[in-house]
């Protein structure tokens, strides 16, 4: 009987570490590519982590580098502020959508053309790194 209790659990234990944790979901991933003769470009997406997390930072191979900003209306004005984390918040979704949140994607080493994608790496406090695709949409407006 102590026999078969213990392979019992060793068998619940062995299902519950073969389980996968919950994934970072990274949808609708786009990107109005560069306006012409420009190396720059705003990358938008939908983030929802099913922990609280923070997103620290944002690279990609195909640009010197990326930055996440914040656009807002103040004074009548849109500003543009860069963002040093952006905090994820259990089971929310954040966007990043023009006229707000979005990642700065400055010195890119080709031009974008629809159809293209750009690949890029963002980086988690708890959830490592994560590889998303921006589908390049050049009837989209370009605004931050």
């Amino acid at each position: 009987m102590r026999q078969m209790q213990s392979m019992m659990l060793a068998l619940a234990l062995a299902a519950a570490c073969s389980r996968e944790a919950p994934q970072v979901r990274l949808e609708n991933a786009w990107t109005p590519g560069a306006v012409s003769g420009a190396d720059v470009t705003a990358v938008y997406l939908d983030i929802t982590s099913p922990i609280e997390d923070v997103l620290l930072s944002a690279s990609s191979p195909m640009a010197q580098r990326v930055e996440m900003h914040l656009s807002s209306l103040e004074d009548g004005m849109m500003r543009m502020r860069p963002l040093p984390h952006v905090e994820l918040p259990a089971g929310q979704t954040i966007r990043f959508e023009p006229q707000g949140r979005h990642f700065m994607v400055m010195g890119l080493k080709n031009a974008l053309h629809e159809g293209d994608h750009l690949q890029l790496q963002l980086t988690l406090q708890h959830g490592g790194s994560l590889d998303v695709q921006a589908a390049v949409h050049t009837s989209h407006t370009h605004t931050h």
